[in-house]
């Protein structure tokens, strides 16, 4: 790794070449670190986060740039924040939630959100809603994980609404078989002991 100074238009210098640097770069971190890498040059700030890469100058003093690092995308990302907050419900706890999934994402932040509110408008706001507090009771802050989170509680609110809804089976009564009305004959004794006289006949 080699320190280099961050210029005020965002832009370093490496080997008599200059290289861009995302806007707002010089305002956070003065000083960055390069590295070479496969014919790329690899671009950190000084807490060692990448904030570029491009491809190695082959002309002395040129300068390499990528056009998008001229634009400020901070305001297009606190809209697509408060779009966020819209679709997952103004609560306390979405804010707290987006507020961690802009911290540990904030380079693919667009990315990010696009999921999150994909997800939110296919499984609604009340299971959006038990989404945002599982992964925050689990400190789980990604897009994937609200839309797995998302996911179970969509599977285990129907499952309770087939269990409350499907009518109870019961065996079918056995057919009851016509038996007729048996009266019992009582015969006189004086009958009894004729046939055991006579040999049972």
């Amino acid at each position: 790794m080699v320190t280099t100074p961050v210029l005020k238009n965002n832009t370093i210098r490496y080997k008599s070449s200059r290289y861009s640097v995302p806007v707002g770069t010089y305002t956070k971190s003065k000083t960055a670190s390069v590295r070479e890498q496969h014919g790329k040059l690899e671009i950190y700030d000084s807490d060692g986060k990448l904030l570029t890469v491009h491809p190695l100058s082959s002309e002395p003093g040129s300068l390499v740039r990528n056009t998008h690092h001229a634009r400020n995308t901070t305001e297009g990302v606190m809209v697509l924040l408060e779009d966020a907050k819209g679709v997952l419900g103004n609560t306390p706890e979405t804010d707290r939630f987006l507020s961690y999934l802009h911290k540990t994402k904030a380079r693919y932040i667009r990315d990010q959100l696009d999921i999150v509110m994909k997800s939110a408008r296919e499984y609604g706001l009340e299971i959006s809603r038990l989404a945002v507090r599982a992964c925050l009771e689990c400190r789980e802050f990604s897009a994937k994980d609200f839309k797995d989170f998302a996911d179970f509680q969509f599977r285990q609110v129907t499952m309770d609404q087939v269990q409350v809804h499907e009518p109870i089976r019961t065996a079918p009564a056995a057919p009851r078989a016509d038996i007729p009305n048996l009266q019992l004959v009582r015969k006189d004794p004086a009958y009894y002991s004729d046939k055991i006289a006579n040999g049972g006949k």
